[in-house]
């Protein structure tokens, strides 16, 4: 609606209103409205060139907002201060005002060369926000980044102000959505193209900031008479793996069944190289 999308209601009042500030073009300013009995406190969240979000881009909405848990609401947006474009979230009190320690124009949370947009944003249980994005800073290859704000406006280390890779690589990554995992963190979904065609992939983002997989690649080294991989593996791994291979003409053949070390390292041999 032009005059506001009301986040949550009580006693008929609306606590937290989003609006434009004037005119109709593509680029707006974010203010939020928090009316109480007869008085109105107006808080500009963005005086910068803001970019039109994913949900409603021709429809005013220029930001994610979601209740905040206690009362308030979390918020995100994409705005031109810096550049083309970087993600920015607030949390905004019950009485419209923002939140003790968040800065006033909100936390940068995906600062970094390219466009950053189409943010999504949950809270975190505790008054904190996951915000998830799709990220151009690789264009043409497009991928996903999230970060964690606490209650209190501060990013949870180590991520910093870059954000946090959650999946990149050749093929476009597109229109993430998010889900709390009721442990502080958030699952993520996207659309992904790595095959080239539309498929469906998600994570998770854990309270720590830090992107949870069962097992990842770090270390190949190549001598003349073979190749070493070494993974390591998340700690509640213990079983064996199946490591399996396959070629541009025949499908996946299992190669071995590994187990994890006392340090959670998995290591192979592969031999069979030309």
């Amino acid at each position: 609606a032009n005059d506001g999308v009301p986040v949550d209601q009580t006693d008929g009042e609306n606590l937290v209103n989003l609006r434009p500030l004037a005119g109709w073009s593509s680029y707006e300013q974010i203010r939020d409205l928090a009316l109480g009995g007869s008085q109105a406190k107006m808080n500009v969240l963005s005086p910068y060139l803001t970019l039109p979000g994913f949900y409603r881009p021709h429809c005013w909405s220029f930001c994610a907002i979601v209740p905040d848990g206690q009362g308030g609401a979390l918020l995100s947006w994409t705005d031109q201060r810096a550049d083309t474009g970087d993600v920015y979230v607030t949390r905004v009190s019950p009485d419209g005002t923002i939140a003790p320690g968040w800065p006033r124009y909100g936390v940068g949370v995906g600062i970094a060369p390219g466009v950053q947009r189409w943010p999504v944003v949950v809270d975190d249980g505790s008054g904190g926000a996951v915000v998830v994005w799709q990220d151009e800073r690789n264009a043409p290859d497009l991928a996903i980044y999230t970060n964690h704000v606490t209650s209190g406006g501060t990013i949870v280390p180590p991520a910093t102000a870059d954000g946090v890779l959650v999946s990149s690589g050749a093929g476009n990554r597109l229109i993430p959505r998010l889900a709390r995992d009721g442990a502080g963190g958030a699952f993520i979904a996207w659309m992904d193209y790595r095959a080239g065609n539309g498929d469906i992939y998600a994570a998770r983002v854990r309270a720590n900031a830090v992107v949870g997989t069962r097992s990842h690649l770090v270390r190949a080294e190549a001598d003349r008479d073979r190749v070493r991989l070494e993974w390591r593996v998340a700690p509640e791994v213990d079983g064996p793996l199946r490591l399996e291979r396959r070629s541009a003409d025949s499908s996946f053949a299992l190669l071995a069944s590994l187990s994890p070390d006392e340090l959670k390292r998995v290591t192979y041999d592969d031999r069979e190289i030309e």
